[in-house]
């Protein structure tokens, strides 16, 4: 029996994806759970893709940006036009 040849995918013309951002340290972590005043285990599970309440998903995002840590924010910030 002849082996079968497995195709190889047609190169695409999309730019490779950008690589997730490095992973915070325990003390970076300590550090936006007291800008967003809440517990360092929540903002752990933020950071590993949890679940967490609405609000304190804003609170940790909130805080995330504040201290120029934006690139680990898993969804972008709603801007609003002011009338």
């Amino acid at each position: 029996m002849a082996a079968k040849k497995i195709k190889k995918p047609a190169p695409s013309a999309e730019p490779p994806a950008q690589a997730p951002p490095a992973k915070l340290h325990t003390f970076e972590e300590r550090q936006v759970a007291a800008q967003a005043m809440c517990d360092p285990r929540s903002v752990h599970r933020y950071l590993n893709g949890a679940r967490l309440q609405p609000m304190m998903t804003a609170r940790i995002e909130r805080a995330l940006r504040e201290m120029g840590l934006g690139q680990h924010v898993r969804r972008v910030a709603i801007e609003t036009k002011e009338t």
